[in-house]
């Protein structure tokens, strides 16, 4: 399992998490998936792709000035309790090809479940999910019933999110 940066995930989830700001613009829409750009130069800057699925759920990478290069990945679903505090495994599956999976821990903050990030953790997980057109999300120790996740313009939100973050940070390539 990969280990979470606790401080960093915490962060970026209570400062982001929430709706999209009126100085924030959403750079490009691809199926269930949306990409938006804040350039709030008072330290709020960030990039975000993101998914909102009918059932209420959300599934988005986000990246701000403050914590390049890492990278956070936030999963919220509005019926769950106040999970403050809570460290949660998660497990990652191509649903084309099971071969690939991924289990990282979670760290949950009211409703949501993040998990920081490295470069690397990025395009491992990017990779795996631009194999499939749908993801499976799992909860090995929890009573939540396995996601599975429309991945449909998935991939081109991502090339988005990758210009978005290389402008952000402007750092060429950026990942």
């Amino acid at each position: 399992m990969k280990s979470l940066h606790l401080g960093k995930a915490f962060l970026l989830v209570c400062c982001l998490a929430g709706a999209v700001r009126a100085e924030d613009a959403q750079v490009a829409e691809e199926g269930t998936w949306s990409v938006t750009r804040s350039d709030n130069k008072d330290g709020g800057s960030f990039c975000q792709v993101e998914g909102q699925f009918s059932d209420g759920r959300t599934f988005a990478f986000l990246t701000s000035e403050q914590t390049y290069p890492s990278h956070t990945l936030l999963i919220t679903e509005k019926e769950w309790p106040d999970m403050t505090g809570q460290i949660m495994p998660l497990l990652f599956q191509s649903a084309k090809d099971k071969k690939w999976q991924q289990t990282y821990n979670a760290f949950g903050a009211n409703n949501s479940l993040s998990i920081t990030l490295t470069l690397d953790d990025l395009k491992i997980l990017f990779s795996g999910i631009s194999h499939s057109g749908w993801l499976i999300l799992a909860f090995p120790s929890g009573s939540e019933e396995e996601w599975v996740m429309d991945m449909g313009g998935f991939a081109k939100s991502v090339a988005k999110f990758k210009n978005c973050v290389s402008e952000m940070t402007e750092t060429e390539n950026a990942f």
